[in-house]
């Protein structure tokens, strides 16, 4: 079955470009998974504290990527991840070829190979003790454009638990 579903990204816009980008990942259902809010601090359980080490660990994984700011609330996550494409050929994390030396550039929509990369590791993790674990499927990205959407991005990031509705 083919889905029409309308892109929210921006057209003719490489995702693998060099910046900031603000990533917004939601369970299926917005069913409270990682834990909860406790006098306006998250309380991560042990799904939550799987999601923190993967999402730590990417940076570990992909070595054009900075972990910058994150949350990880009952139902969803926010993090800024920063792209720094490099020249690569002797990084460690560079694709090779046995014919080709040279470093392949990076796919377009690497952000979203690095969250379904993220997404994946996360429930192969949480599945072996709780096979209902279910991301929704899509997430959000916005590219952060300047320093002062940067310090919005960050300040919304540290202020969601306090702002979290507990329904």
């Amino acid at each position: 079955m083919i889905h029409n579903r309308k892109s929210y990204r921006l057209k003719n816009y490489d995702y693998s470009s060099n910046g900031y980008y603000f990533i917004t990942i939601c369970t299926k259902d917005m069913i409270k998974h990682f834990g909860e809010i406790i006098n306006e601090k998250m309380i991560l359980n042990w799904k939550g504290k799987t999601v923190e080490a993967c999402w730590k660990n990417i940076e570990n994984h992909y070595g054009f990527v900075e972990n910058h700011e994150f949350i990880i609330m009952p139902d969803h996550i926010h993090g800024i991840l920063k792209i720094n494409n490099i020249d690569c050929r002797d990084a460690p994390w560079c694709v090779r070829t046995m014919n080709d030396m040279n470093c392949f550039k990076l796919k377009k929509n690497s952000i979203s190979l690095i969250i379904n990369h993220f997404k994946g590791a996360v429930s192969k993790k949480i599945r072996l003790k709780y096979q209902n674990f279910i991301w929704q499927g899509r997430f959000h990205d916005h590219i952060i454009r300047n320093e002062e959407s940067l310090i919005n991005h960050i300040n919304y990031i540290r202020d969601n638990p306090k702002n979290y509705k507990n329904e």
